[in-house]
């Protein structure tokens, strides 16, 4: 899924965990289906409730992720939220059973 670093907002609430970054809600594709809309939360890996890269799920809202970067691409991601230079981050992922499996991130600059 690939979309603005001005779509990214922090929680209000920290909690424990410490920051949680959310996107607004967003259409994707996956896997040939129907568009839906996801919405998307990232974090560090360190805060991870189950040590996992996240998790997947789909409900009547749409498709539900929660993904869990290792610190040195958290890092990056937070510093392309609060940049003030028109960035594109794609996230790829792939998941199995709810859990996410493999994440990547990258980050490039908007052309005009």
């Amino acid at each position: 899924m690939a979309f603005s670093n001005r779509l990214l907002r922090l929680t209000a609430g920290l909690g424990q965990r410490g920051p949680v970054w959310q996107m607004n809600p967003q259409p994707v594709t996956l896997n040939g289906r129907a568009p839906s809309i996801i919405h998307a939360s990232f974090e560090s890996l360190v805060q991870s409730h189950n040590g996992t890269l996240g998790s997947l799920w789909e409900n009547e809202h749409g498709l539900n992720g929660e993904f869990c970067f290792e610190p040195a691409y958290f890092d990056l991601l937070q510093q392309a939220a609060l940049s003030a230079a028109d960035l594109e981050l794609t996230v790829i992922f792939g998941a199995r059973d709810q859990q996410v499996e493999t994440l990547m991130l990258t980050l490039q600059h908007k052309t005009a």
